[in-house]
């Protein structure tokens, strides 16, 4: 929220992009001065591999099936969101064989590493194309809203609607 009050009610909103972004307001320098590595804040205590560094993904919705954030702009006015206090923002990254271990900046930045943008990114969808945990804690995952609050959902009853701007 702190990062949206100074630029224009704007938050970020695709890959590895909103990690640098938002280290000032969590605790880092700036982007250049500090490594993200650093701040725990983004590391899950129940994430099983230790040697991932972000243990989340971000909300990159735009229609749900064939568009996302454009990455080259990244941002999206919090007045886009209707409801944002039912939208996710942030939740817990899965975790599986197919999931990019990410160990360094270096890796944050291709297109759709922490992206959820499509249905098959949700708890529910398969192995390969899953993004949001289906199972970190308890039977769902904690998500973070776009109204600054933090839950827990439970996967099988989590849905496109909490995801879709409008």
């Amino acid at each position: 929220m702190l990062y949206a009050e100074d630029n224009d009610n704007k938050i970020p909103r695709n890959g590895g992009f909103w990690i640098i972004r938002f280290m000032p307001y969590i605790g880092g320098q700036s982007d250049q001065e500090k490594d993200y590595r650093e701040l725990d804040v983004y590391n899950c205590p129940k994430y099983p591999d230790k040697e991932q560094t972000v243990d989340y993904v971000i909300n990159s919705w735009k229609d749900g099936v064939t568009e996302h954030i454009d990455p080259r702009d990244g941002y999206s006015s919090l007045n886009d969101f209707s409801q944002p206090g039912m939208k996710i923002f942030l939740a817990d990254n899965e975790y599986g064989s197919w999931r990019a271990i990410i160990k360094d900046e270096g890796g944050l930045g291709g297109r759709g590493t922490f992206d959820v943008w499509k249905p098959s990114h949700l708890p529910t969808g398969p192995d390969g194309n899953r993004r949001v945990a289906r199972d970190r804690h308890r039977d769902g995952c904690n998500v973070m809203l776009l109204d600054g609050r933090s839950d827990w959902v439970q996967a099988e009853k989590m849905t496109e609607h909490m995801w879709r701007p409008k």
